[in-house]
């Protein structure tokens, strides 16, 4: 299917195929952080969360970027939208767990600010 999707010369394939693999180290990078944070590899600071929200914001302007290419690909050849939509598929439930992700960190950031009223 992929391989379809590297044969592929029409101008909308070429332009989406080129973006995702610009931006596909900036995705595992994205997911990689929400990950280790939730996973307890990565500390919790300020930076980090800020980091993480970057992050997740980073996967949805990637999704967002790959959903609009994906749309002029129309019928190309067979197993050019397999791998296009398996890739779209792919950011989606990336970017989904990222951002329930991030809500679980905000939480715990949340709560390790609350302080108890001295009596």
């Amino acid at each position: 299917m992929f391989e379809a999707l590297n044969r592929e010369t029409s101008k909308a394939a070429v332009a989406f195929r080129d973006y995702w693999r610009k931006e596909g180290e900036r995705w595992r990078e994205a997911d990689k952080l929400v990950k280790s944070v939730v996973r307890g590899e990565t500390p919790v600071t300020d930076e980090v969360i800020e980091n993480c929200r970057l992050a997740v914001m980073r996967l949805h302007q990637i999704r967002y970027v790959l959903g609009q290419l994906m749309l002029p690909v129309g019928s190309p050849s067979p197993g050019v939208l397999d791998a296009v939509m398996d890739v779209i598929r792919r950011i989606e439930d990336d970017t989904a767990e990222a951002t329930e992700n991030l809500k679980l960190i905000l939480g715990w950031q949340a709560a390790a600010r609350i302080e108890v009223e001295p009596e």
